[in-house]
């Protein structure tokens, strides 16, 4: 299994071991104390821990480095920044960034790459051959899962699609609560004063305007 029970990286001070302070994005030097920031890198703001596994990249082979994503332990590749992750972690980022965009400027949702269905990766953890599919969520992604390992391979700037992504379908859910309160039934329905009109035949409106 290539990921780490506690992510650490080297104090640059002393050498010795630092380790992530939760919440915080810096480490903490078990022997001299010093703090280390952490800064986010890629556009998927992944903050790395500085510590190369011995564990390749399963999309270009590069060395894997461990890292943070929402204090959520994460590996990720600095040279194609693909980024894997558990799966209960990357629904749980998804759910905590979604809530902190509210307000913000969703992205124009893309297409699916007919072409992403063509490319078979292995898990860097077992080394079997992972699923290639399309997530089930929104973004129009496609992802490589590994069942045995419950992980998650997402490229370079897929998990900021799904981040974007759910703002829109939130949105949408917050129309779709208004018309509901402002209308008191369900979106798609209509009140029995306009389902009485619309039954009626055109004779009986006609006797009602004559009569």
């Amino acid at each position: 299994m290539v990921m780490q029970a506690s992510v650490t990286v080297s104090c640059r001070k002393c050498g010795g071991v630092a380790q992530t302070v939760g919440g915080q994005e810096y480490c903490r030097c078990s022997f001299c104390s010093s703090l280390i920031q952490l800064t986010e890198v890629s556009v998927d703001r992944i903050l790395p821990a500085g510590t190369a596994l011995d564990s390749q990249c399963p999309a270009c082979a590069h060395p894997l480095l461990t890292g943070l994503i929402e204090n959520r332990r994460a590996l990720y590749c600095a040279l194609c920044f693909g980024v894997l992750l558990r799966h209960a972690d990357f629904g749980s980022i998804i759910q905590e960034r979604a809530a902190r965009r509210v307000g913000g400027e969703p992205a124009e949702p893309r297409p699916i790459d007919p072409a992403a269905f063509g490319r078979h990766l292995n898990c860097p953890s077992c080394r079997n051959a992972m699923e290639v599919h399309p997530y089930y969520g929104p973004g129009n992604i496609v992802v490589d899962t590994c069942a045995e390992c419950g992980l998650i391979w997402l490229d370079h700037g897929e998990l900021t699609r799904v981040e974007q992504a759910s703002l829109i379908r939130s949105l949408s859910s917050a129309w779709g609560d208004l018309e509901i309160a402002d209308t008191g039934r369900q979106p798609g329905t209509i009140s029995s004063c306009e389902a009485e009109s619309t039954c009626r035949s055109p004779l009986h409106v006609l006797a009602d305007l004559l009569f």
